[in-house]
């Protein structure tokens, strides 16, 4: 087996995953030659793909799962070995750590199957990928896989949580199949009762803006403040949203999720 500049067994910080994405190549990609493709041409690519690459990142992040120095998990499928096999590839994107390429072989009849299939195939490829390079995560890999599977585009991805006295806050977004809508919800938990209420924060324009919309989060006069994170990146992610975001806990006629 290659090594891989970037998995787990480097000394360098590991670092989380935070996105996923599916390529191809018609043999086997060299370290300085041709770029892999984005699935579609060879391998037939199901509407949503990058929404569940997307939602695979965000929620194996959630639980802890790292393949080394590489944040980003890049997926090339190739013929040129078995179906289901996964190995290394010698291709590296621009010499980039933050990036990681591994070639994994697709079933002989993926062409074949219903784009529901085919992103199953795809949620089995990528578990087999990260299961390659990150082998002691077995577990939260099979939880990840099986969260996918039972609630699909109405998977939540946890981002924040915050235990106090009166109320326990949970800060939860999904990551719809595009151009659907993601949303943002806060779970509040009454610490005296256990009481829990739920309510919609914001429909998301893009996923990733949830990162920057939740930072500072306080309770102040019965009212739950939850700040942007103040990077600039952030500042521009959360302008097109009404920041802070707010819900008053006086009014039991607070809007709730639908």
């Amino acid at each position: 087996m290659n090594a891989i500049a970037g998995t787990p067994s480097s000394a360098s910080k590991l670092r989380l995953l935070r996105d996923i994405r599916y390529f191809e190549f018609d043999g086997m990609p060299a370290p300085q030659g041709p770029a892999p493709d984005y699935l579609g041409a060879l391998f037939p690519s199901p509407a949503g793909a990058s929404s569940l690459g997307l939602r695979l990142a965000c929620k194996a992040e959630e639980l802890g799962i790292s393949i080394g120095q590489a944040s980003h998990l890049y997926l090339c499928f190739t013929r040129a070995i078995a179906p289901g096999a996964v190995e290394a590839c010698n291709y590296q994107y621009r010499n980039e750590r933050w990036a990681q390429f591994v070639l994994v072989g697709l079933p002989h009849h993926y062409a074949g199957l219903d784009d529901q299939q085919r992103l199953t195939a795809l949620l089995d490829a990528s578990c087999a990928a990260l299961h390659w390079l990150a082998p002691t995560r077995l577990a939260e890999i099979s939880t990840l896989r099986r969260g996918i599977l039972e609630h699909g585009d109405a998977l939540r991805v946890r981002i924040h949580t915050k235990p106090g006295k009166l109320y326990h806050i949970c800060i939860e977004h999904t990551v719809a199949t595009h151009p659907a809508p993601s949303s943002l919800y806060v779970r509040i938990k009454a610490s005296a009762t256990g009481a829990e209420t739920e309510f919609k924060l914001a429909e998301l324009g893009r996923p990733d803006d949830a990162r920057a919309l939740v930072g500072r989060v306080a309770i102040r006069d019965g009212v739950l403040i939850i700040h942007p994170k103040p990077s600039w990146r952030a500042s521009l992610d959360a302008a097109p949203y009404n920041t802070p975001l707010t819900v008053d806990l006086r009014q039991s006629g607070a809007r709730q999720t639908e």
